[in-house]
């Protein structure tokens, strides 16, 4: 559990470690580097976004606005790519509201770091990994 006063950098940096391994796979297999074609599985989109969901609520981060800015910057970071480009693609992913992929996503990933039980939490492990396959 990471600590009550953590700032943003901080907070960043850790949200980073805890969720960079779960890429690993995929850029061994891409010497390094995150394919671009990876920005349009809205499942890992969506995974992503839930694990960092958690992990900022943990920390007891209030402010919207930092909240925000730190996911974006995460995602953009993980998937190397730039913030602004992050943060258009999951607006419009927001707005879209009929995105099932996206929507699941979250959830799973926000089950990954608090489900009520071990079993939940194997569950989505085992999606995410069979979600990216095709990128290993």
């Amino acid at each position: 559990m990471m600590p009550k006063t953590m700032d943003s950098a901080t907070l960043q940096a850790s949200c980073i470690a805890q969720i960079s391994p779960l890429l690993e796979g995929v850029r061994q297999a891409h010497e390094g580097k995150i394919p671009q074609e990876l920005l349009n599985n809205h499942y890992l989109l969506g995974y992503l976004w839930g694990m960092l969901s958690v992990s900022i609520s943990r920390a007891h981060m209030e402010d919207e606005a930092s909240r925000g800015r730190i996911m974006i910057n995460v995602t953009a970071q993980l998937l190397q790519q730039e913030p602004q480009m992050i943060a258009v693609k999951l607006a419009n992913l927001h707005q879209a509201d009929d995105d099932l992929d996206y929507f699941e996503g979250i959830s799973d990933g926000s089950d990954r770091l608090s489900a009520p039980h071990e079993g939940r939490r194997e569950e989505v492990i085992y999606r995410l990994i069979h979600r990216l396959e095709p990128y290993c």
